[in-house]
């Protein structure tokens, strides 16, 4: 076969609804990249803005959580108090923060 195959008056001709085929789902499949790069980079950019803030929130809110079990059911010994519910929460804001920073890293990688 010669170097220059498209030249080739023995090679069948490709057809214009193949060319055509072929060529759309070129152009939708790079469309649908470019549509989900932007997305993707305008959601990355509001958590990132937003990450100092959810972090510390989060963070002081499980720490809060965590010294008001601290204060009414080891020092007041307070009976009834519901020492587990909030330490869960105070486990569910620690949660919480690292699904926020994995889907940051997730949009990072892109």
């Amino acid at each position: 076969m010669s170097p220059l195959a498209e030249n080739d008056p023995s090679a069948p001709p490709i057809g214009i609804r193949q060319f055509l085929v072929r060529g759309t789902w070129t152009v939708i499949g790079w469309s649908a990249y470019a549509a989900w790069q932007a997305v993707r980079l305008a959601a990355l950019a509001v958590l990132i803005f937003l990450e100092p803030i959810v972090s510390v929130a989060l963070a002081g809110l499980g720490a809060c959580l965590v010294l008001t079990v601290l204060v009414f059911q080891v020092l007041a010994h307070r009976p009834g108090f519901p020492w587990l519910g909030l330490l869960l929460a105070a486990v569910a804001c620690t949660l919480l923060r690292m699904a926020y920073l994995f889907l940051i890293d997730l949009l990072r990688r892109g």
